[in-house]
């Protein structure tokens, strides 16, 4: 899991959004016709699954989640 921000902008206005989004791999569609006798392993590629939409959350619980995330990637305790 991390923290994704996005901006956008539209005319004068700028707009900015921040996700909660986690990795995922999934199987990508496989091209018309027969397989192959011997087929290679299926290709993969991965997207972002959002879980939680945290525009309108303090900054300041934002970076809390964002360091529970950082420590949860490596492994690490929390403090």
């Amino acid at each position: 899991m991390f923290i994704k921000r996005s901006h956008s902008r539209h005319g004068d206005t700028t707009y900015t959004s921040v996700l909660l989004v986690q990795g995922e791999r999934v199987p990508v569609p496989r091209g018309p016709g027969r397989p192959p006798k011997n087929p290679p392993p299926p290709r993969t590629r991965v997207v972002h699954r959002v879980l939680a939409n945290l525009s309108k959350i303090p900054e300041a619980l934002i970076a809390l989640i964002d360091k529970f995330c950082k420590a949860e990637r490596e492994g690490a305790p929390l403090d």
